[in-house]
């Protein structure tokens, strides 16, 4: 052990002064014993021990072997918990209530403890059974003066309290303490003595098998405690003894430990503990258990005894015999390391034997005359080891008869301490053939192993043919997305892909391996769920056609298309006027959708002369059209499955420079009275440092960090920035382009006033003409954008990180003018969350519906990686959190 501290708390024992009746003598006491030790706790508050069992079952053995005691109760925690003295609260109490039952005013009772103790928050100590909670130390742990001294009291006038524990604040474990000792007062007829003062840790032997003070009271009940050499170990005598005994050997050992004695006078009227080890076995105090067969012959105390060293290999633990010339054992230990005792002068022999058998049995004779003796215990290993490497390298299963001893790491495993003989070796590794061999283990050798194991697996490497996204499904179980490279076990599997895209069929295959360890190569094809779409105009006019944004021919036309809800758009040039109409169809599987367009004059009013002045675009940048290539490429770093890339075509617009700042949404609410959801609904999510909390108080106003009115108004919904949209454009003689319904929102994308951006217009407008991963580069630093600069994107260096949004336009611009695309907050965008369309795009608007918003951009809290120009993010409409905003757009000026 390396300062394993046994946690006792004694603070407030106060136990109170017993008026122990006297009762009429007899000759002989009668003695009891209950003894406990515990080392593994219920409760994980509880910091393990190591030597505390050891404590209580070595005791227990001695106190058995010496004789004198009418019963001695071990209860420790290697008994099954349904065993009569498994050391939990309801049976140690009931040993106790069972004892005050029997005892006689002049029998003595000895209790001990090793284990641990805390304070409740009235100062009160309580020593804790292997059952306690340690936050109810009063339902669940025992007092002292309640629990274990007031059954007795008034029956019996001979108590001795042996507590090992600690009595310093010393183990914490979820956020407890387990504290120190307080004030003892003892019983006014009884002896507590303590392994330690106060305010002091108990420590365990870092060379034994016990605590250091139980170390010293076994050595005192074998002899070394008989003070006055009368065979007997009295209270006085164990008073003396312990303190300088346990502080001169933790001294020894780097440690430092003082015990403490609290006795009122009653330690001289206890009769003796017990007769020690080598006491002779004739004494009177003791004559009726003399003949006692547990009892242990031994010489007459004399001072020619001599001290003999057993010295035993470090680490190892045997079961310790002395024998005299004539073959009667003299002394015996279980369970110990190197000792020294002293030994009366004559001839011995040694017998040893290691409790796990891992070497051969030891004898020696030795002679002990006026000098120390020293006797190393050289013990033969009856052992060897296990190197064992194998291919594959990782993850393969080892079993030893039957024992899991392992798993591979990095290639090899070591076996240590394997008793000689045959084993049966199993390796065994998921898709791999079981390997079954067996070995032979031999005395001080380490047998080295190389073993192959065959695979049993084949590879599928499937893709798309189209390079679309969809979820692949073996033998009914999920296996991963689109492309997919995966081993499986070598049998015929049942392939089944389901798309991301609902409007394309599933594809199955069953795959049927070529051979163990091979490759199979699979390519699926979506077929599309369609429809037919039957379009004339009015008047009949060879009119441009478009589905979605996309160009698919001219009226009339009969055609195919995907099942799904689209605009359809019709526009013409007749007699030099331009005419259009639009229209909302839904496509269904086999099914033939008939639509007449009224083309309608939408050719523009001619310019007075005197034109009215240009509305002012201050805070609004000029997007130019184009065609761009929307989402990543795969060989971007942190790029996501849901990036595809794609053709997309662009129309001019506009796009406000920064994001809409807190002073811009104050004009809002201040004008119209209006409340955000995080105001009406019991607030919004803030970041603690650790997880997302809601905070009824936090909102667009107070958002848990300072702000301006400069910076970007965060903590606002999807339907805040919808109706702060149809706002601003009413207020500036404008179309709204929202008509809002309860939570249906619509666009009219031929209104004149100020909406959100589309996914693509947003994507189109951050790149500003660039291909690589940011606007800025393949790079991202946070002095180029406001993120959390310990996580820089793709090598960039690190940075300052502000823990709040910063004032808008605070960084370097974009190429066409526009701020804070990377990092800040995140924009919510019009779209719905879904999987891109396939093939070119013009103007696309996002799925028909969903049940996220789209968000882009990265905020402030966030990694690098998240601010990248094709990241997508997305929210639930009514979301509200700290790190997201939005900016707008608008068709025209």
């Amino acid at each position: 052990m390396k300062s394993w501290c046994k946690a006792m708390a004694f603070a407030g024992f106060l136990v109170s002064a017993l008026s122990l009746a006297g009762a009429q003598a007899i000759p002989e006491p009668r003695r009891f014993a209950i003894i406990v030790g515990i080392n593994q706790y219920a409760d994980s508050g509880l910091v393990p021990l190591q030597k505390a069992q050891n404590d209580a079952e070595d005791l227990g053995k001695l106190l058995t072997r010496l004789g004198g005691y009418k019963a001695v109760t071990v209860m420790s925690g290697a008994l099954p918990y349904t065993d009569v003295n498994f050391p939990s609260r309801n049976k140690i109490l009931e040993r106790v209530a069972a004892l005050s039952g029997i005892v006689r005013p002049d029998d003595q009772v000895l209790f001990f403890f090793s284990g641990h103790g805390i304070n409740d928050r009235n100062g009160e100590s309580w020593l804790l059974p292997i059952d306690a909670e340690v936050k109810n130390p009063v339902g669940t742990g025992m007092s002292l003066r309640d629990d274990l001294a007031s059954p007795l009291e008034g029956k019996v006038k001979h108590i001795v309290f042996l507590i090992d524990a600690c009595q310093k604040t010393v183990a914490r474990d979820k956020g407890l303490a387990v504290v120190g000792v307080g004030e003892v007062k003892v019983l006014s007829r009884a002896v507590v003595i303590t392994s330690t003062g106060k305010g002091k840790a108990s420590y365990e032997d870092p060379k034994g098998a016990n605590g250091l003070f139980t170390r010293s009271l076994l050595l005192a009940l074998n002899g070394e405690g008989d003070l006055n050499r009368d065979g007997y170990l009295s209270v006085p005598e164990l008073e003396r003894y312990l303190p300088d005994a346990v502080s001169e050997y933790a001294f020894n050992v780097g440690l430092s430990q003082q015990p403490g004695v609290f006795d009122p006078g009653a330690g001289a009227l206890q009769p003796p503990l017990a007769r020690v080890g080598n006491a002779p076995a004739s004494s009177q105090a003791m004559a009726t258990d003399a003949a006692s067969p547990t009892a242990a012959p031994a010489a007459a105390p004399t001072a020619k005894a001599q001290f003999v060293q057993f010295k035993v290999p470090e680490g190892v633990k045997v079961d310790l015999r002395l024998l005299s010339a004539d073959g009667r054992e003299v002394r015996a230990w279980s369970d110990t390391s190197s000792l020294s005792e002293k030994i009366e002068p004559g001839s011995y022999r040694v017998e040893a034997q290691d409790r796990n058998y891992l070497y051969y049995p030891f004898s020696a004779a030795i002679t002990v005359t006026n000098a120390k003796v020293t006797v190393n215990l050289d013990l033969k290993p009856n052992f060897g080891s296990l190197t064992l490497t194998c291919d594959p390298a990782e993850g393969v299963e080892v079993l030893l008869n039957g024992e899991k001893r392992g798993t591979l790491s990095g290639g090899a495993l070591s076996v240590e301490r394997l008793k000689s003989g045959n084993y049966e070796l199993v390796l065994s590794r998921e898709l791999y053939d079981t390997k079954r061999q067996t070995i032979l283990i031999e005395d001080g050798k380490t047998t080295k192993m190389k073993l192959i194991l065959v695979p049993n697996f084949f590879t599928l490497d499937l893709k798309e043919k189209n390079g679309m996204a969809g979820t692949v499904y073996v033998d009914g179980a999920q296996k991963g997305s689109l492309p997919l490279v995966v081993k499986l076990p070598y049998r015929d599997a049942n392939v089944r892909v389901v798309p991301g895209d609902t409007r394309y069929r599933e594809w199955n295959e069953t795959v049927k391996p070529a051979s163990k360890g091979g490759t199979e190569k699979r390519t699926a094809a979506f077929s599309g769920r369609m429809g037919i779409l039957e379009v004339t105009t009015n008047p009949d006019t060879d009119a441009e056609l478009t589905l979605g944004g996309v160009k698919i021919g001219s009226a009339p036309l009969e055609c195919e298309a995907l099942v799904g809800d689209y605009d359809l758009g019709a526009s013409a040039t007749i007699g030099g006027r331009k005419y259009a109409a639009a229209a909302r169809v839904t496509v269904r599987e086999g099914q033939t959708s008939i639509l007449k367009l009224e083309l309608k004059d939408q050719t523009p009013a001619p310019t007075p002369a005197a034109a009215a002045p240009e509305r002012a675009t201050q805070g609004f940048v000029k997007i130019p059209g184009g065609t761009f290539t929307m989402g990543s490429p795969a060989s971007e770093p942190s790029r996501e499955s849901d990036e595809v890339q794609r053709q997309v075509t662009m129309g001019t617009f506009w796009m406000g420079a920064y994001e809409v700042t807190v002073g811009e949404f104050r004009a809002f609410a201040a004008e119209t009275g209006y409340e955000t959801q995080a105001e009406r609904e019991g607030g919004g999510y803030v970041f603690s440092g650790a997880e997302w909390v809601v905070k009824e108080d936090a909102n667009w106003r107070y958002p848990y960090f300072a702000q301006t009115d400069r910076q970007p108004v965060v903590l606002v919904s999807w339907y805040d920035c919808i109706e702060y949209c149809n706002w601003r454009s009413k207020k500036e003689g404008l179309k709204p382009a929202y008509t809002v319904s309860g939570t249906d929102v619509r666009c009219d994308w031929t209104a004149n006033g100020y909406r959100l951006p589309t996914e693509a217009e947003w994507e189109y407008a951050c790149r500003a003409g660039t291909k690589t991963a940011t606007s800025f580069g393949n790079g991202l630093g946070s002095s180029q954008a406001n993120f959390h600069g310990d996580y820089p994107y793709n090598g960039a260096p690190k940075g300052p990180y502000l823990e709040k949004t910063s004032p808008v336009g605070s960084y370097a611009k974009n190429a066409w003018g526009l701020y804070d695309l990377h990092g800040n907050v995140w924009e919510w965008c019009w779209d719905w969350y879904g999987v891109y369309a396939t093939g070119n795009q013009i103007n696309p608007r996002g799925a028909a519906a969903g049940d996220e918003r789209v968000a882009r951009g990265g905020g402030w809290r966030y990694d690098g990686l998240y601010l990248r120009s094709a990241n997508r993010y997305c929210g639930l409409p009514r979301g509200r959190i700290d790190d997201m905003g939005f900016r707008l757009v608008r068709p025209q000026f």
